[in-house]
């Protein structure tokens, strides 16, 4: 039985290069002055901070590299909102039985 309290590894994720706003952030800063982020409470505004999909390349492939900060080779979103890095990925993933219980640096295949 799942455990719904147990963080689990959702998807790829890289993390947006600082100060870049995806176009739906900055309609919405547009329109009300506010930053999206500021509505949501920690950690859940990370959310906005991270492009996500089910395997890194899908990612690079649909953000392009100019928009990505690529220095810590991509990372992943977790159910908590958080984003990871590849390491604490595979400690995550292998708490939560996700994927096989004797890797220590995570791959998106790992996972489906």
């Amino acid at each position: 039985m799942i455990d719904r309290n147990q963080e689990r590894i959702l998807c790829a994720a890289y993390r947006f290069k600082k100060g870049y706003r995806t176009p739906n952030c900055q309609e919405y800063l547009d329109r009300t002055g506010k930053e999206l982020e500021a509505i949501y409470h920690e950690p859940w505004r990370e959310v906005f901070r991270m492009a996500t999909g089910w395997r890194h390349a899908d990612v690079l492939y649909k953000w392009g590299k100019e928009v990505l900060d690529q220095s810590d080779g991509g990372g992943f979103m977790t159910s908590k909102g958080r984003y990871v890095d590849r390491t604490e990925g595979a400690k995550i993933a292998v708490a939560a039985g996700q994927c096989e219980p004797n890797i220590t640096f995570l791959y998106s295949e790992d996972l489906y």
